[in-house]
This record gives structure tokens, sequence and C-alpha cells, in this order.
């Protein structure tokens, strides 16, 4: 392969052709340069100058050799001036280099393995119903799966306003809310009762004592109307 150096006076030996012919010339020049056994077929004027730019390739390239040949002898008697315990302990540096290099290139792929190793285990992936299903029943609870999955796909698989990043700990957390006793609401009995007790309290009465405030009949039945 040869290379393709052009220099600005070439720019007189084209200025009698058209683009088109321009184009088909430099397209030649740069096939011949890559393959010099490449014998291109032009039709137009680009023909006329086309002996002028295969001189110049090959004046180049043989240009070229000449310099790369000089700089290796160079480079060559340059080397031959250098002791040979110099030489050695040169060799000995460029080896040690390549080691280096070497080892500094594994322990970046390792990197690299390791890192995607990390995201690929960090990275959530939704369980499946069989998968909550058989947690749950590893762990005996009353948790319903179906559910779980229903109600963490409708909201995006996250927690509160962050992406879940563990769906068992999601699991144990519905298994403790459902340990939970529930709450009962106060009734309007319920009210009225801690109302009358404040009042006979206040008042210095003793029935205000010993009064179940959010189980206990109460003291007031008012008509149409039951504990609820």
């Amino acid at each position: 392969m040869k290379i393709l150096q052009v220099f600005v006076d070439f720019i007189e030996d084209i200025e009698p052709l058209s683009d088109a012919e321009v184009g088909r010339l430099f397209k030649a020049m740069l096939k011949y340069a890559a393959d010099d056994s490449y014998k291109p077929d032009l039709k137009g004027n680009e023909r006329f100058t086309w002996a002028t730019a295969k001189k110049m390739i090959n004046r180049n390239w043989a240009e070229y050799r000449k310099l790369c040949e000089r700089n290796k002898k160079a480079a060559e008697t340059r080397w031959e001036a250098v002791p040979d315990d110099t030489k050695n302990a040169s060799c000995m540096f460029w080896y040690q280099e390549e080691e280096k290099e070497e080892e500094e290139y594994k322990e970046e792929e390792y990197l690299k393995e390791t890192l995607s190793k990390e995201r690929e285990k960090k990275r959530f992936v939704p369980p499946s119903l069989d998968e909550v299903t058989a947690y749950c029943t590893e762990r005996n609870n009353t948790v319903d799966p179906e559910g779980f999955i229903d109600f963490y796909t409708s909201n995006g698989w996250k927690v509160g306003k962050n992406p879940m990043k563990d769906w068992k700990a999601a699991v144990r957390s519905w298994e403790q809310r459902e340990k939970r006793p529930a709450r009962k609401k106060p009734g309007r009995f319920d009210v009225l009762n801690e109302a009358i007790r404040k009042e006979l309290a206040a008042s210095g009465s003793d029935r205000s004592k010993g009064m179940s405030f959010l189980n206990g009949k109460p003291l007031v039945e008012l008509p149409g109307t039951g504990d609820t």
C-alpha cells in the first residue's frame, strides 16, 4: 500500500477538469495508492491527467520509503553507540513497562467485569407471583401474594417515592402490618360518654369513677339511635 500525498501545485494540472472529472480522478488515485496493480478505466478528460497523478504517487512513495530507511539506519547507529550494560537496562525497562501495561489492562478488565456484575446485582427485577407465593409460604404469613403483586405493579414498584430495592423486605413489612391489632374508631356513644364523664368529673360527681370510655354503655341513650 502506497501513500497518497497531494501538493497544492497539483491544482494546475486539474484546473481544466470539471468537478465530476476531478472526482473520478481522485477516486482512481486513492484506489491506486491502496493497490498499485489497479488500472482505472477513465473516460473523460481526467484520463489525460492520470499519468501525471500516477507518477506523483510513485515518486512520493519512493521518497517516503527512503525517509523511513534513513530513520531506521540512524536509529540503528545510535543504538550501536549505546554501551551493552545500558542496552540491557533499557531492554529490561521496556520489558517491565510492557508487563506493567499488561497488568494494568488485566486490572482494568477485571474492574469493568466486577462493576458490570455489581450493576446487574443492584438492578431490581420485579418478582413473579410464584416467587412471592413461595416466600410467603416459607414465612408462614397471611400476606396475599396477588394483592402484593397488584399493589406494587400499579405504583411502579416503589416504596413511598423511592424505587424498590428488595421485594422480600417489602413482604416482611406487609407481614408486620398485618400483625398489628386494628385500632377501633370511637363510636358516637363513646364520644358522648367521654363528654358526660368530663362534665360529671367537673361537678365532683362520683358517677364518673370507674367508667369505661370506649366500650362501656352510654350514660344517656338517645331515642332512635344505637351504638356503632
